[in-house]
């Protein structure tokens, strides 16, 4: 349930693995499907969650109180042994899912930050929504990564 959480909330916002594993419950708005976070450390973000909204209630509600250590510990997602989960148990986790799926590409919070960038391209967000969204301070890191996405979604629709 916590895996689906995760891959579904990287899916949908594109936020980095710090950024994720930063997360805390009062972070979380699931009346109203929102999430609020500071990507790399810059100003608040609202983010609308709503394909990410019933795992995390169903994550919530059922997977995390029987694997977080104290009522106290307030971090969204918690590692099997009680406390936060860290960046490499969710490398771990996605490394293990991918090979299960014998998926072609190897899984990575990376290779699930540009499907996310691809949703936002899709989906018609402006490269400074886009750079916004991701946490970057510099544009042009963003619209390099942009360009590059823009030219593999060609490169499929001219192959396929």
């Amino acid at each position: 349930i916590r895996d689906r959480a995760i891959i579904s909330l990287l899916l949908e916002t594109g936020l980095s693995i710090s950024d994720v594993i930063a997360i805390r419950l009062g972070n979380l708005d699931l009346s109203r499907e929102i999430l609020t976070v500071t990507p790399g450390g810059q100003k608040s973000f609202v983010y609308p969650i709503p394909q990410s909204t019933e795992y995390l209630r169903k994550y919530i509600k059922e997977d995390r109180p029987e694997v977080a250590q104290s009522k106290q510990e307030d971090s969204l997602f918690i590692s099997q042994l009680g406390g936060p989960i860290s960046r490499q148990g969710i490398w771990q986790m996605l490394k293990n899912l991918g090979d299960r799926a014998e998926v072609q590409v190897r899984l990575s919070p990376r290779v699930l930050r540009h499907t996310a960038v691809k949703r936002m391209i899709v989906e018609g967000l402006t490269t400074r929504e886009i750079q916004w969204r991701l946490g970057h301070t510099n544009v042009y890191s963003t619209r390099a990564l942009v360009r590059k996405i823009k030219r593999a979604i060609e490169k499929n629709r001219s192959a396929g």
